[in-house]
């Protein structure tokens, strides 16, 4: 058996090609590294208003430092009858990033995906059975090869269900993070 030991391969032109990082792990630029992938699948009414809640979340240790993160998101959700006001958002630890809005009645700064008003016909307990799904992506330049918590929390003005429907917790969906490391 042969052993060909290299820390970097280049094209003739001396452009690098990839590099093997002294972990062992294979550097080539915009590739992704690692994948951590959770789903949750627990229906849960938030009824108390003017609260934050964590719903999920995911950790991943980046194997190199200037890596970004890939986080996916996906939220499903039934809807309310009366008024339905939530904000979803992100955090790396215990601090939100991305998003843009300063709403003060769906959760504050950094607010991703907000909901208001039921949608459809206002007061129709046909509203109660309604699925709906909100997704996002960010991009982040953790720079940490740490153990790297990404949590996917809710404020809720009213009314929220998660992976239920508001009429009752017999069916509904499920939700989601991704994270992808991506080399640079």
């Amino acid at each position: 058996m042969s052993i060909l030991k290299v820390q970097q391969l280049q094209h003739t032109n001396g452009t690098v090609g990839l590099d093997i990082h002294t972990s062992g792990t294979v550097h080539i630029p915009g590739h992704v590294i690692q994948t951590v992938y959770n789903e949750h699948i627990t229906g849960t009414a938030y009824t108390s208003a003017n609260t934050s809640h964590d719903l999920f979340s995911a950790s991943i240790t980046p194997k190199i430092a200037t890596s970004k993160i890939l986080v996916s998101m996906s939220v499903t959700h039934g809807t309310h009858n009366t008024q339905n006001d939530f904000g979803l958002h992100l955090k790396r630890g215990s601090t939100r990033i991305g998003g843009r809005t300063n709403d003060v009645a769906r959760g504050g700064a950094n607010t991703w995906y907000s909901g208001d008003d039921p949608i459809g016909v206002t007061g129709g307990a046909n509203l109660s059975w309604n699925l709906f799904i909100a997704s996002w992506q960010y991009l982040d330049s953790p720079n940490t090869t740490s153990s790297t918590t990404y949590t996917v929390g809710l404020y809720v003005h009213n009314y929220f269900y998660l992976n239920r429907f508001a009429g009752g917790n017999n069916a509904g969906g499920s939700s989601y993070i991704s994270l992808q490391e991506i080399a640079q």
